[in-house]
């Protein structure tokens, strides 16, 4: 996931929306940058390295920036009736270390999150929602720990560009346009190491388009094969072209205000809708008995006296995989205190997930949810759908989608874990 950019998968997180995907308002976080694979042979290392390299450096210090520009996404494939196309107008813009905007204008899914330096606010169009915290602080060229954090820095991803690259080529030079005008582009072509995580996408060879003059990324093209629980196997092509590209400065200072939109209500949380989403929160937990990886069946009923962390989830869901090691460290962590986890997967086999556990490293007790049951009697209608059950049988918290670990500790905390 790291060679992922925000928009990429945020955007076909949003066309496959009626089919299930996961995540109710789930940004994609980039991982933290890596030292660059080698060049691939055959082309001078100078030329191929010179302006890739500097170009992921550069993208790490930025301190200040205002990107616009639009992502076309074409998913085919699988049981869709036919190919299924949206552009994404967006809009990217930060000034080190607290304001930021990340816009995307998506018709489907429309998402917007805005610091003025002191308050965070997050919207939603489609849920009709927005929340806000306080700022977070994020400094260039220090990569956030927490997976929300990295959700709020979209062009982190072009710092990653060269990471697990088994080949780069430069393919050629192109002419595009910004509004600036014409620009002549190198074209690098990026092939990646395969992901043997069960259920991981593939990524086929990714193509980037780097200004000569200003080293700045202005175009970027990938595709990427997917299985999706309800649609099958899809394959997502996404362009995004870069219009406006300003590192000189944050923009106006309208991008970092905040007003709703009409018929907006403010809410804790964004989530689902509440017809999809109800609040359960003091209601007796829903009761059930599922087995383990080794066999052994949990039955909830009899962890009374615990607080219990149920975390349903997927291997295929990139959103559930940033958020399972912050569960499973505040977990370890409050286990003397009474706190126990279960990581609830839902219609998985048990090779997919020893696959994926053996090879993160993650280790948290896993229950399967073989037919959805339990899932659906929780409410599971997106995931990663965290659950927090009080010592005494009751539902405390439900959290959907991806949170910060000082969130989930909140929970807890309203649980009685002190």
């Amino acid at each position: 996931m790291n060679r992922w950019s925000t928009r990429a998968v945020a955007a076909l997180l949003a066309v496959l929306g009626a089919f299930g995907a996961c995540g109710a308002l789930s940004l994609a976080a980039a991982a933290a940058p890596k030292r660059p694979a080698a060049a691939s042979p055959g082309k001078p290392a100078t030329v191929t390295t010179a302006l890739l390299d500097s170009a992921c450096v550069r993208y790490a210090a930025l301190s200040r920036f205002h990107f616009e520009g639009t992502t076309h996404v074409e998913i085919s494939g699988g049981s869709l009736p036919q190919p299924q196309k949206l552009d994404i107008p967006f809009v990217f813009a930060a000034e080190r270390p607290s304001k930021l905007r990340t816009e995307m204008r998506n018709p489907v899914m429309p998402s917007e999150v805005v610091s003025d330096g002191d308050t965070l606010w997050l919207a939603s169009a489609t849920l009709k929602q927005y929340a806000s915290q306080p700022s977070p602080s994020i400094v260039p060229g220090v990569p956030a720990a927490d997976g929300f954090l990295r959700s709020l820095d979209p062009m982190s991803a072009y710092t990653t560009v060269r990471d697990d690259a088994a080949s780069i080529v430069l393919g050629g030079r192109d002419t595009l346009h910004t509004d600036a005008g014409v620009v002549h582009a190198a074209r690098f072509v990026v092939t990646y190491k395969a992901d043997s995580t069960a259920g991981a996408p593939v990524m086929l060879p990714r193509t980037v388009w780097v200004d000569e003059a200003t080293g700045l990324f202005v175009r970027d093209s990938l595709t990427m094969l997917v299985s999706h629980p309800q649609a099958g196997r899809l394959t997502s092509v996404q362009d995004t072209r870069f219009v406006h590209l300003d590192v000189s400065g944050g923009g106006p200072a309208a991008l970092y205000a905040f007003t709703p939109k009409p018929g907006m209500r403010r809410v804790s949380r964004i989530g689902a809708p509440e017809r999809e989403m109800p609040d359960h929160t003091g209601e007796p937990a829903t009761d059930f008995s599922l087995a383990g990886l080794d066999g052994r069946k949990v039955t909830l009923s009899k962890l009374k006296g615990k607080v219990v962390i149920l975390d349903f989830w997927a291997t295929w869901c990139g959103p559930c995989r940033r958020w399972m090691p912050i569960v499973e460290k505040v977990a370890k962590e409050l286990a003397p205190k009474g706190v126990l986890v279960y990581a609830v997967n839902e219609r998985e086999t048990k090779d997919q997930v020893r696959q994926y556990l053996s090879k993160t490293g993650v280790k948290v007790p896993v229950l399967f949810d073989e037919e959805g049951a339990v899932g659906t009697a929780y409410g599971a209608v997106s995931i990663p759908l965290t659950v927090i059950v009080g010592r005494d049988g009751r539902i405390v918290k439900s959290m959907v989608g991806l949170h910060s670990e000082a969130d989930l500790r909140a929970a807890l905390e309203a649980a009685g874990v002190r």
